[in-house]
């Protein structure tokens, strides 16, 4: 049974996900649970602050797996999608210096917040390349701007409520 307002349900292989439309708040911890063989989405009490970015290796080689999730404690994982709330998005200044001025990219910029579900290639092969209702792109390129701005009016994004990066996007709801 779906919440009472949640919409649209994302079906990935054997898991149904319930993407808010308007995250309620709070918005509650979710975990993939089994209930006759088909897993659902249900409340759950483990909360994980991560730190996501697109790792470029994996991107250019064509794994599915290609966010890199780092927990602190906890070795690098990866992922297909992931989805986090009470987000920020972080951008270290030297970082970016030196990649505009070496024209090598390095990791300088992330994407921050609890981490309430991770996907990886096994249990999903779909990336979403397009954001779901009421949710905006974000982007981030080194050497346009110092910041991840919004797709469609540019301007600088710092917080969201609830983001799903999916593959290489990332998308916002405030």
């Amino acid at each position: 049974m779906l919440a009472r307002g949640a919409s649209p349900v994302l079906a990935l292989a054997r898991v149904v996900f319930v993407l808010p439309t308007s995250p309620p708040v709070p918005w509650p911890v979710v975990r993939p649970v089994s209930r006759g063989g088909v897993a659902v989405a249900e409340r759950g009490t483990f909360v994980t602050r991560v730190w996501l970015h697109t790792h470029l290796p994996r991107l250019q080689a064509g794994s599915p797996d290609m966010i890199s999730v780092k927990a602190p404690g906890q070795r690098v994982g990866y992922a297909s999608w992931v989805s986090v709330r009470d987000v920020r998005f972080v951008v270290h200044e030297r970082g970016r210096q030196r990649c505009v001025r070496d024209g090598v990219r390095n990791v300088h910029a992330w994407v921050v917040g609890e981490e309430v579900l991770r996907v990886t290639s096994e249990e999903f092969t779909p990336v979403m390349d397009f954001p779901p209702p009421s949710y905006r792109q974000a982007l981030y390129d080194p050497f346009k701007g110092s910041s991840f701005v919004d797709s469609e009016t540019l301007e600088p994004v710092s917080t969201a409520s609830w983001v799903i990066f999916s593959g290489k996007n990332v998308f916002y709801c405030v």
